[in-house]
């Protein structure tokens, strides 16, 4: 099935705000901000700018556990439950953020 570029972007741009409530993923604006700039004093880094590529690999790297080695860290539990399209959309809907 092919997805639109468009389409891969608009779910990405929902995934972000919103989450997945159906399978408790958390909405990334919650802790990376509205635009992704992050908040530095809480730890949440800034991802606006960043590449697509390099967002899918650091999402599949907390999914898979080699980010980070405990599993109660917020991202691998967050990454776990995340699809494959779910990860490839947010990552080139932040990528467009400038």
């Amino acid at each position: 099935e092919t997805v639109d570029f468009d389409e891969l972007v608009a779910f990405g741009s929902n995934l972000y705000r919103n989450g997945n409530v159906e399978t408790e993923v958390s909405a990334c604006i919650a802790c990376h901000g509205p635009c992704g700039e992050g908040n530095k004093l809480a730890g949440f880094p800034m991802l606006k700018s960043q590449h697509a590529d390099y967002l899918v690999k650091t999402l599949n790297d907390f999914k898979s556990g080699v980010r980070n080695k405990k599993p109660e860290n917020m991202m691998n539990m967050i990454a776990k439950k995340m699809t494959e399209q779910e990860i490839k959309a947010v990552s080139y809907y932040i990528s467009l953020k400038k």
